[in-house]
């Protein structure tokens, strides 16, 4: 899920439905598409059936999406690093932040044109991941 309509590679809106956060405000789903990503090791891989919410605050990702679309996902033993894979391909690859959340390192590839992260650990836009 993410905010950011602008990421989308393809786009269909609609209503399709809400979104439920922590404090249980539900929130729009006005659009779903696709969204190319590039990981720092240079690969690209595209998020399929990405929501769009625009009053989202954060790009999420949903680790049970992913297991259920076959992919494994696993924490380095230092706790730091996350890693999913499809098969034996690293597909995305997280750093833990001090809130417990991984941000995924990469950037987004849209339009046909890379929009390149703020930073090092900038992270990309969050779904369940087909390649």
């Amino acid at each position: 899920m993410t905010p950011k309509k602008e990421w989308f590679a393809s786009y269909k809106s609609g209503d399709f439905g809400s979104v439920y956060q922590g404090d249980n405000a539900a929130l729009s789903v006005v659009g779903i598409g696709d969204i190319k990503i590039k990981t720092q090791d240079g690969g690209e891989h595209l998020l399929k059936g990405v929501r769009h919410v625009p009053r989202l605050r954060r790009n999420l990702i949903s680790l049970g999406d992913l297991h259920g679309n076959g992919y494994v996902y696993n924490v380095d033993r230092d706790k730091k690093t996350m890693r999913v894979k499809k098969g034996k391909v690293t597909v995305m690859k997280g750093e833990r932040m001090k809130n417990n959340l991984y941000k995924v390192q990469g950037c987004i590839v849209g339009g046909g044109a890379i929009k390149e992260p703020r930073g090092p650990n900038s992270s990309v836009p969050n779904s369940s991941v087909k390649t």
